[in-house]
């Protein structure tokens, strides 16, 4: 949490961030080999 504000005057400001690392199957070569032994992406997405 972050404090805003002057003086005696205080707000303050909570923020959440959700992600998702789900890995994508795909054939392409330049795909990564995953844990499970198939080429794919894990692209990060935070929203």
């Amino acid at each position: 949490m972050l404090p805003l504000g002057q003086g005696k005057e205080w707000h303050v400001l909570a923020l959440a961030v959700r992600y998702d690392a789900t890995i994508i199957e795909s054939r392409k070569r330049e795909a990564k080999a995953t844990y499970e032994g198939e080429g794919g992406y894990q692209p990060m997405l935070a929203v």
